[in-house]
């Protein structure tokens, strides 16, 4: 009838179904988790985490080879692609050359597009 937005109806649905099962206080935030990320556009509170081999510290590595190690990108090709359409941040600063080389650090934050991230770390 035009009383109700449609995604405001799916949030209270999405929030009726995960206090159901998992409780008030999980549905309250996954709800919170949820308005942050994608209405927002803040990061994520939890992140996937991609671990590297020592020798990988401190070593500059092409942004394009980068994405492709952390599992945000299939292909070389794929990786080239996105940074040239603008959608790769590192550290929250958007990378639009495609042979940047990126120094690869303990907790480095990866991010394609609103909602892909990866932090990087270093064992």
């Amino acid at each position: 009838s035009g009383g109700c937005h449609p995604r405001d109806a799916k949030m209270r649905l999405a929030r009726e179904v995960v206090s159901l099962y998992h409780g008030e206080e999980k549905a309250r935030s996954a709800e919170d988790n949820f308005v942050q990320v994608f209405q927002q556009n803040l990061i994520p509170s939890h992140i996937p985490q991609v671990i590297l081999a020592p020798d990988f510290k401190n070593k500059e590595i092409i942004i394009w080879r980068l994405l492709t190690l952390s599992g945000l990108a299939t292909s070389n090709s794929e990786a080239r692609r996105l940074v040239k359409q603008g959608g790769v941040k590192v550290n929250s600063e958007k990378v639009s050359n495609v042979e940047a080389e990126i120094k690869v650090t303990d907790d480095l934050l990866l991010q394609v597009g609103k909602r892909k991230f990866v932090r990087v770390i270093i064992t």
